[in-house]
């Protein structure tokens, strides 16, 4: 579901800007330190979703990196091992 949910935000555009906050995300910021707990529980409700949601635009506007490319960065830095090939520096 997750995935096909990506997807379709990515089709209209939108997943530059906002993109969805799943358990791989959670898990990130609860390790970068979010002020808050970030659960599955908490994230079906509507209210804390869009507070979690600000928290992580605000974020990616603080570093200068659009949601979609933290986003891929979180993504790539719990999916993959690189190899020594495979790094630039």
């Amino acid at each position: 579901m997750r995935a096909r949910r990506r997807v379709a935000w990515a089709a209209l555009g939108l997943t530059h800007y906002e993109v969805p906050i799943d358990s791989r995300l959670a898990k990130w910021l609860k390790t970068f330190g979010f002020p808050m707990d970030v659960s599955a529980a908490g994230l079906a409700d509507p209210g804390c979703y869009a507070v979690v949601s600000d928290g992580f635009r605000a974020l990616c506007e603080a570093a200068d990196v659009p949601p979609c490319v933290m986003d891929a960065a979180i993504l790539v830095s719990f999916d993959c091992e690189w190899s020594e090939d495979e790094t630039i520096f």
